[in-house]
């Protein structure tokens, strides 16, 4: 997940009240702009139709 083109998360964590309360989950926060950019530049590539 990409925060403002700030941040980045990349996790195991859900976004249910379930992994929040319950489970353990496990995951990164990383403030990095460059990796923020190069992140949503690789999804959006890997989400194009012709790629789809």
């Amino acid at each position: 997940m990409v925060f403002d083109r700030k941040a980045v998360f990349i996790g195991s964590f859900n976004l249910d009240p379930r992994s929040a309360v319950i489970n353990t989950e496990a995951g990164l926060y990383i403030e990095s702009p460059e990796l923020a950019a190069r992140l949503t530049a690789y999804m959006a590539a890997g989400a194009a139709p012709a790629n789809s």
